[in-house]
């Protein structure tokens, strides 16, 4: 949900309904079960005719708990209890930072693969390629007279070079941030 509307004045034991929903660890089968509860939720005092957020926060111990203001977690004047942003764990970032080399490497082989391929090619390939590159980069291969030039074989080599170049930069770069 975006937006609540809250009510022309504050007044003690007002309960908001939150259906908040997370997730378990994740199981045997690598599921995460999702699980969902709603609870009822004591509105904080909030001052008459005052433009605020009403931030819905769920605590290290799973409780939820509601806290309007005006300035973000990380600001000085923040009124909630706890302050800043969330940290994720190492375990969690560990996780996500396998993602992002899976998801490398598998550039780096895809543009390896390409480039070799490129000697490979039949002419049913170039065509496929031509097809392709015409209906989705149609102004850069427009000075070439189809997928028998020449110039259009050394316009992919230079693509998948350029492409295995910056894929393996990327994944040095992912590396060498190991959490």
């Amino acid at each position: 949900m975006c937006c609540y509307q809250l009510p022309k004045r504050w007044a003690p034991g007002i309960q908001v309904q939150v259906q908040a929903t997370h997730w378990t660890e994740k199981g045997p089968e690598k599921k995460l079960e999702e699980i969902t509860q709603v609870n009822m939720v004591e509105l904080p005092r909030f001052p008459d005719r005052e433009v605020a957020a009403l931030w819905v926060l769920r605590t290290k111990e799973g409780a939820i708990e509601l806290v309007f203001s005006n300035v973000q977690p990380d600001h000085p004047d923040w009124p909630g209890r706890v302050k800043g942003w969330p940290e994720p764990s190492l375990e969690y970032r560990r996780e996500r930072w396998e993602l992002y080399r899976n998801l490398a490497e598998d550039s780096v082989e895809n543009n390896r693969n390409l480039l070799s391929g490129l000697q490979a090619k039949s002419q049913q390939d170039l065509r496929k390629s031509w097809e392709l590159h015409k209906r989705y980069n149609r102004e850069e291969v427009s000075e070439f007279t189809g997928p028998e030039d020449p110039a259009f074989s050394a316009y992919l080599k230079k693509r998948y070079v350029d492409g295995l170049r910056h894929s393996e930069l990327k994944l040095q770069q992912i590396l060498k941030a190991k959490p």
